[in-house]
């Protein structure tokens, strides 16, 4: 019962911790925007920073507090060791149940249909990644794009604006993603459900389960090929030549200068360096 407490409290106060940090992040975020959007005419100056972050103070000390808390509440409130479980893949169980089906056995319908709409999922979720990255390439890769708001920050700032605009399509495609992996982890228990009550079915007829191969689906091979050391690496050098692509076409289009300004502003004048 004690240990179920000390659980309790140590839950609450973390989500307690993680729900206030972030707030503090959110508050740094503004308070950096506002800092960005400066239009004094010594933005970066120390005194102008120390006025912006000023403002965040308390709310940061306030989460440096139960961060020193959260130690101490761990020495405290202990927890307890226990053994570390084996994890168990629901899609390596369920093709191993599956493959223990009898012949024509009843309720496959439905276990074909699950299988079907994780492929429906899945398909929707990257067509809506590819259109939102398409979406996002057409706005940063127009150099004769045409700033649409009116204030003067974004008259001068185009990127800040090609960002907005592309953050709700990229904010769609990480909630498509999210959900499509809820749905896979709800129809895989799901089916794994139904292929258990079929092989009961199955003993209670006195029907045999004998193991058998099965041709392994879409997915399992997907699982197979992503997993290969080969395959890994050229995704790695792949992704390592999208870097270099993405770097060089941040030179040609001016944002390595930009970069560099205001790198250099922040060094000589926010921190002191010069």
């Amino acid at each position: 019962m004690k240990q179920k407490k000390s659980q309790l409290i140590r839950t609450i106060y973390g989500i307690w911790l993680a729900a206030w940090t972030v707030v503090v992040a959110v508050l740094f975020i503004v308070q950096i925007w506002a800092l960005f959007r400066a239009t004094d005419v010594d933005p970066y100056s120390v005194e102008t920073v120390s006025a912006h972050f000023a403002k965040i103070a308390v709310p940061f000390w306030i989460w440096i507090t139960l961060l020193v808390g959260g130690g101490v509440l761990s020495w405290v409130f202990p927890e307890e060791e226990e053994r570390p479980k084996a994890f168990v893949s629901l899609e390596k169980t369920l093709t191993r149940l599956k493959a223990r089906l009898p012949e024509n056995a009843g309720g496959m319908v439905e276990v074909k249909k699950e299988n079907r709409a994780r492929y429906v999922v899945w398909g929707v979720c990257a067509a809506l990644c590819v259109a939102a990255a398409v979406v996002a390439l057409l706005y940063l890769l127009d150099k004769d794009y045409v700033v649409k708001f009116t204030t003067e920050f974004f008259k001068s700032h185009a990127e800040a604006e090609k960002l907005i605009k592309i953050f709700p399509w990229i904010f769609a495609a990480l909630c498509v993603c999210a959900g499509a992996l809820i749905y896979q982890s709800y129809s895989v228990k799901k089916e794994l459900a139904l292929v258990k009550q079929m092989l009961a079915d199955s003993a209670k007829r006195g029907e045999k389960s004998v193991a058998k191969e099965t041709k392994r689906g879409l997915w399992q091979k997907a699982l197979a090929f992503f997993g290969n050391v080969w395959t890994k690496n050229a995704v790695r050098l792949v992704l390592a030549v999208g870097a270099v692509v993405l770097v060089i076409v941040g030179i040609n289009n001016g944002g390595m200068r930009d970069v560099l300004e205001k790198a250099i502003n922040i060094c000589t004048q926010c921190i002191g360096l010069g």
